[in-house]
């Protein structure tokens, strides 16, 4: 056991013959250092806020499994979306038209015992009066994420009995960490600030925000991104007066197909990414499969979190990466970053 970096240090430069190690062994990732060795002293005391993962649920660090529903055709987004609260899912997102109708949608399914997601282009206000008049507010969660900015305004008025709705949804990519969290932060100021200047109660705005953040290759990444988004949110919040926010962060998760895993190479791929998003405590995770015209492959995306969960029991133990002092350093890089940016004049 080392008692302190001059012992690795001492150590590692041995075994590479004379060479540095700090200066061999670090390497530069999104124009973040990664060293060799953390100790105590590279830990962070800014840490994420978690209380219980999601709705409806008691286990610790429980996620909603929430499949993509993006058939055009209604009915057969209906049909999905019943399958798929039928065998294991928490709820659905559905990738919704100009087409489409939510008497069809919602045929048979009941949205009080589980989450329904819409991710939408251009601001359907048809779509979701329909919506509104076949379904009443009380008890009603889910998401709404915008592929284009609406006015914010007309969403928090058109969703104002929807409390259980978080209807300000914004997306963040994982190909530029900094400047991604960047703008997503700035998303959330313009519609806190928006809203808050109209009378909304800024608890209340915080509390309806949802970030969908899309997935990488790079497990260590994805988790100190999706970390520092939560620490990032509550240092916003407590510029509103606030004590902290529960952000509610859905990782999207696309398939990486490698023909040498093939059949069901997806399953490989799939999990490494779910596996990060667990790690970093995510709300929701939303596994697309590979094949969205085959049952085995969709009942084989879905079935991801399922086994993270009831064969793994990952669902028990909350922020299990918390403490490991490399997550915590590129977490607080990650965070000094895009934080001194948000506040530069």
């Amino acid at each position: 056991m080392l008692d302190s970096n001059l012992d690795w240090i001492a150590l590692a430069k041995a075994e590479l013959k004379g060479k540095e190690p700090v200066e061999t062994l670090s390497f530069t990732w999104k124009d973040f250092s990664v060293k060799p060795y953390y100790a105590a002293s590279d830990r962070i005391l800014d840490s994420p806020s978690f209380e219980k993962r999601s709705e409806n649920s008691s286990r610790p660090n429980d996620w909603l499994n929430l499949p993509l529903i993006t058939s055009d055709a209604d009915l057969s987004a209906n049909q999905l979306a019943l399958n798929h609260l039928s065998n294991g899912a928490d709820g659905v997102v559905f990738k919704i038209s100009d087409s489409s109708t939510p008497e069809i949608l919602m045929k048979d399914i009941q949205p009080e015992f589980c989450h329904i997601g819409f991710e939408v282009n251009d601001f359907p206000v048809s779509f979701f009066e329909q919506w509104q008049s076949i379904l009443p507010s009380k008890n009603i969660y889910g998401s709404i994420f915008w592929d284009k900015t609406p006015d914010w305004l007309m969403v928090a008025n058109l969703f104002k009995g929807y409390e259980k709705i978080r209807c300000f949804g914004i997306k963040v990519s994982m190909d530029d960490p900094a400047n991604n969290l960047l703008a997503a932060l700035n998303t959330a100021l313009q519609i806190s600030d928006r809203l808050t200047d109209f009378g909304f109660n800024a608890q209340s705005v915080f509390n309806r925000m949802a970030f969908t953040v899309q997935a990488s290759d790079n497990f260590f990444g994805d988790v100190c991104t999706i970390r520092a988004l939560r620490i990032l949110m509550n240092r916003l919040a407590v510029g509103y007066g606030l004590n902290h926010v529960q952000s509610f962060i859905r990782v999207q998760i696309n398939p990486s197909i490698n023909e040498n895993y093939q059949p069901h190479g997806e399953m490989i791929s799939n999990t490494f990414s779910a596996l990060a998003a667990v790690a970093a405590s995510a709300d929701a995770i939303t596994i697309n499969s590979e094949n969205s015209n085959s049952d085995i492959h969709i009942q084989t995306a879905r079935n991801i979190s399922l086994l993270l969960k009831n064969e793994s029991k990952l669902d028990n133990v909350i922020d299990p990466l918390a403490g490991a002092y490399f997550i915590e350093n590129l977490t607080n890089q990650i965070v000094k970053k895009v934080w001194t940016k948000f506040i530069k004049p």
